[in-house]
């Protein structure tokens, strides 16, 4: 008995030896880690006084000999002032960072109704007149999102840091896809819906494929014909019970306008989803530069069309043969024929995911530009994004492109900061100054921040 006393006691000692070194390990570690943190951060505080561009978007030369858009020189605030509605846009991003939970869908579904029923019903045209401007009130355009809200909420603080107010003063033009493949459905929705509520006619929704969806009566459900397809089963199990709200969504985001007709000093763009028609139907119509309706003589020729424009993509071939598959693809010949119809000068479309988020074709008469992606953005379906972008137009017509997503630069309390350490909420301890990546809901990937 004494002997098992004995040796109970050596282990008791060995163990006890064995916690105060690890602890004292972790304590060092600790205290290193936040010396490296603090550290790094003061020297990203120098470095940020100097920041003037962080990013460009280099647009590859292509096998059509285009010439690249310069990237917009753009200089950040000065100061950490915000206007009215910037601060309600950025408050509307910090609101819906923290997940919706189920218990928080009746709400959400209230809130919802009431905005589709705030809503017109609108054409499925659209006409802006942009040599009208005198003013400098710029454009932003916005490629697929898909339910990303890293990116969305992203697009909105890279812009906050601008010494232009955008919230203010520009017009936002949102080229369709907003459903699906993402994986944040209503805190997206909500920050979607709440800045369109914000700025009224300033933010401007297209159609894009993914919101061909439509509410089945007779199964009280929604349903889709696109493949992947999320959204509607997601509704569907989580708010089926409210058959009024499953149908209010299917008939706002079904009936969004399908293009805007744009006029500027540089001449006339199609903003659109996809692209233009098939073949077949390239002659029985025109768009009228008055307003920007299409005219036929026959409707179906009509419907036809407008639903090849939210489908079709563009290819480098000169001629493309097209199947009868609702996706097809269209060349340099049927773009042309389909521009000198209509005289329309460029297309600016999204619909595809293009790996440094803008590319251009015919020689810088059309882009796709596409605005969800990044590597280690744990919230899009489309990690082969590497840059998404958007695209800013002047007055003048000028379009520039600005990246969303990228490593190390973020912002906290309107101050820069350089931070090349990825660290848990545990980490962070009870320092108020270190940034925790729950808070950011970044899940590892950093803005940078230009404009």
């Amino acid at each position: 008995m004494i002997r098992i006393m004995f040796l109970s006691v050596i282990i008791l000692g060995i163990i006890l030896t064995a916690s105060i070194i690890l602890n004292m390990y972790q304590i060092r570690k600790n205290r290193l880690l936040r010396e490296e943190i603090a550290s790094i951060r003061k020297a990203g505080t120098e470095l940020t006084k100097n920041i003037k561009n962080t990013q460009t978007v280099s647009i590859p030369e292509k096998k059509d000999n285009s010439v690249a858009q310069p990237t917009p020189h753009i200089e950040t605030k000065a100061e950490a002032r915000k206007s009215g509605m910037e601060q309600k846009v950025l408050n509307l991003v910090a609101k819906y960072r923290k997940d919706i939970e189920e218990p928080d869908l009746p709400k959400i579904e209230a809130e919802l109704i009431k905005f589709f029923d705030s809503q017109p019903k609108q054409p499925y045209y659209m006409l802006m007149d942009r040599r009208m401007i005198k003013e400098d009130r710029r454009l932003v355009i916005i490629g697929d999102t898909h339910c990303d809200y890293n990116s969305l909420s992203g697009i909105f603080e890279k812009l906050s840091l601008s010494s232009y107010d955008y919230f203010e003063n520009a017009i936002f033009v949102f080229l369709g896809d907003y459903l699906d493949r993402g994986y944040t459905l209503f805190e997206y929705l909500m920050l979607l819906v709440g800045f369109k509520k914000l700025l009224g006619d300033r933010c401007i929704f297209l159609k894009g494929n993914h919101e061909t969806i439509r509410y089945n009566s007779t199964l009280q459900e929604l349903a889709s014909s696109v493949q992947p397809v999320s959204t509607c089963p997601t509704l569907n199990e989580y708010c089926g019970k409210n058959k009024v709200f499953l149908s209010k969504f299917a008939d706002y985001f079904s009936n969004l306008p399908i293009y805007i007709l744009l006029k500027t000093q540089k001449g006339t763009d199609l903003l659109v989803h996809g692209g233009i028609p098939r073949d077949r139907y390239m002659d029985g119509f025109i768009i009228s530069h008055d307003n920007a309706e299409m005219i036929t003589d026959d409707e179906r020729i009509k419907d036809a069309v407008l639903e090849n424009m939210i489908w079709s993509d563009p290819t480098r071939e000169k001629l493309r043969l097209q199947g009868a598959s609702s996706r097809f693809e269209f060349g340099q010949d049927q773009f042309e024929k389909f521009a000198f119809n209509n005289k329309i000068d460029r297309i600016i479309r999204s619909h595809e995911p293009v790996e440094n988020g803008v590319e251009p074709y015919y020689d810088n008469r059309l882009y796709t530009i596409f605005s969800t992606g990044g590597t280690k953005n744990k919230l899009t379906y489309y990690d082969s994004v590497i840059n998404p972008v958007i695209g800013i137009m002047g007055v003048d017509g000028e379009i520039r492109f600005e990246s969303i997503l990228i490593k190390k630069v973020i912002q906290k309390n309107g101050f820069n900061s350089l931070n090349v350490i990825l660290y848990d909420k545990e980490d962070a301890g009870s320092d108020p100054d270190i940034l925790k990546l729950d808070d950011l809901h970044l899940n590892n990937e950093f803005f940078i921040i230009n404009q």
